[in-house]
């Protein structure tokens, strides 16, 4: 009766330790181009202001933004979320868009605004509307990470392992 012969298997180097680094810098970028893409428009709902501050910042003598920090509430299908918001209030591009002279309505109790949520996450929410669909530049680099991975695969690996 024969025995079997034992079989002795390289060890991981560094030769595999590259290529698997270069398969996961490969992949990377195409998860997050996959998560963007097919994520859950903003949906828009009615809410109102709870609390406001205002704070004037000016980076020169004349110009000056209001800064704000706004405390909301909406609802979204039957639940109450509340939110908050802390940034320069929109000048333009959304309904909740004012002049800077014109911010401090913000004050008044129960101001109403318009409140974009996630429909996935309802508790997430903001006050301008989320920009939709993904960028161009992750299929991009998603094709340099296959072209690097592949690369290195054929040319540099083979070489390496020789």
């Amino acid at each position: 009766m024969q025995y079997r012969a034992t079989r002795r298997h390289k060890r991981m180097g560094w030769p595999e330790v590259w290529l698997v680094i270069s398969i996961a810098l490969a992949v990377a970028p195409a998860t997050v181009w996959w998560r963007t893409q097919y994520q859950p428009e903003w949906r828009t709902t009615a809410g109102e202001i709870t609390s406001s501050t205002f704070t004037r910042v000016h980076y020169n003598a004349q110009d000056y933004r209001v800064k704000v920090q706004a405390s909301y509430t909406y609802t979204a299908g039957l639940v109450n979320y509340a939110g908050s918001f802390d940034g320069f209030w929109p000048e333009v591009g959304s309904p909740n868009a004012h002049a800077p002279e014109d911010v401090e309505r913000l004050v008044a109790p129960r101001a109403p605004v318009a409140v974009y949520y996630n429909p996935a996450y309802p508790a997430r929410s903001t006050l301008y509307r989320q920009p939709s669909g993904a960028s161009p530049l992750w299929p991009v680099l998603t094709a340099a990470g296959l072209c690097v991975a592949g690369a290195y695969t054929l040319i540099v690996y083979r070489a390496w392992r020789a």
